[in-house]
């Protein structure tokens, strides 16, 4: 298992810390970052035709983000997030 880090995403976007060079998928995935990159800087928007919206944060459960994930990224809501990561455990009291 992989697991977030600062930074991390450095890699996919502008070829930070490639001693180890990205395999298939990794590389489909950076094009993909970089396409979302390129239309925000480009046009203040990060759709991109053919790729998952991302769609604008609201916090709260009905919240969307995109999950950038291999083998391509998804937009994902709240309960699934706090679902995965067991986010109820802050919730618990000491």
């Amino acid at each position: 298992m992989v697991l977030a880090y600062h930074a991390g995403d450095l890699k996919y976007t502008v070829g930070f810390d490639t001693v180890v060079p990205l395999n298939a998928p990794q590389q489909a995935l950076s094009n993909e970052m970089i396409r979302y990159w390129g239309a925000f800087a480009h046009r203040g928007d990060p759709t991109v035709h053919g790729q998952a919206r991302w769609p604008r944060f609201k916090p709260g459960p009905s919240g969307r983000w995109l999950s950038f994930e291999l083998p391509h990224s998804v937009t994902r809501t709240e309960p699934q997030f706090s679902d995965e990561h067991h986010c109820d455990v802050w919730n618990a009291a000491p």
